[in-house]
């Protein structure tokens, strides 16, 4: 809204500047908003309305941009993207230095993931970061990230894509951690969601698992029968399974809890509450 009545007075002003300035942001949320066709409407406004600068003459890489028009370039790609054209997108900023320009390594990012040409997308995202973070840029810095984890599902590599998120969240967060406005922080908030998703939610197994040290329901059920004093054999005869395995689960437990006895894990397994549950099915021994 704010930006609409800003471009609105810059073109009643017929100010190349202005109009520039102003459309630029205005297209880019436009399109994060997911109003492309009025992206699209302002964007086509502008680029009629404003002739292209001269300024700065010729270069060893062609005509100079202003920084308005280099703006304008940005919020192009971000439609091209939005839009599906990713190949446009990086026509579009086929002539903008990444170098000191963050946003621009995104946005090239961003499109070569959209065509699976991880290698150059994992290039731009470094040179992103590197940019952003020299910038102390944090409001780009969880972008960089959260675009990032996207790259990372695309290659099925879902424990790197896991961290990226975390660490997209975290610094979205610590960005809003001092702001008293519920109604824009909640907006925000399902933002960042849409972008770096939260974990899912556990099951009960796992919610269970990570409750007690790693120990899988099976481990659980042997440490609760050492707490009693039971063999490997005794545990093996009780629980339905081969000796061997009941070792296993033995030596599953000592290596997650960093124990180096049974007695140990008969300590853990009483101050867990677990020699009261009878193994395997989760009631109460009488």
């Amino acid at each position: 809204t704010q930006l609409e009545a800003a471009h609105d007075i810059a073109r009643r002003l017929a100010s190349a500047i202005w109009i520039r300035w102003t459309g630029a942001p205005l297209v880019i949320a436009h399109a994060r908003a997911g109003d492309l066709a009025r992206a699209t409407e302002v964007l086509d406004a502008v680029e009629r309305t404003v002739v292209p600068s001269t300024a700065g003459g010729e270069g060893a890489d062609g005509l100079r941009r202003t920084l308005g028009e280099r703006h304008l370039a940005l919020a192009r790609g971000e439609v091209a993207l939005a839009t599906g054209a990713p190949a446009e997108a990086l026509e579009v900023l086929g002539e903008l230095d990444d170098t000191g320009t963050p946003r621009v390594a995104l946005l090239r990012a961003q499109a070569l993931a959209a065509l699976e040409r991880w290698p150059e997308a994992a290039s731009s995202l470094g040179s992103a970061r590197e940019g952003a973070t020299r910038q102390e840029a944090r409001p780009l810095l969880w972008r960089i990230d959260a675009a990032a984890g996207a790259a990372y599902l695309g290659e099925r590599r879902r424990r790197e894509a896991r961290r990226a998120f975390d660490a997209a969240r975290a610094t979205a967060t610590a960005l809003v951690s001092g702001l008293d406005e519920p109604v824009l922080v909640a907006a925000y908030r399902a933002g960042v969601d849409r972008i770096a998703p939260p974990p899912p939610e556990r099951t009960v197994a796992q919610a269970a698992k990570a409750e007690y040290g790693g120990l899988t329901r099976r481990e659980r059920d042997t440490a609760a029968l050492v707490a009693q004093g039971k063999s490997n054999r005794a545990i093996a005869r009780q629980l339905g399974i081969g000796e061997r395995t009941v070792e296993g689960y033995v030596a599953a437990a000592l290596a997650k809890l960093g124990f180096s006895s049974r007695a140990q894990i008969a300590v853990w397994a009483a101050d867990q509450g677990l020699v009261t549950k009878e193994p395997g099915t989760g009631r109460t021994r009488r």
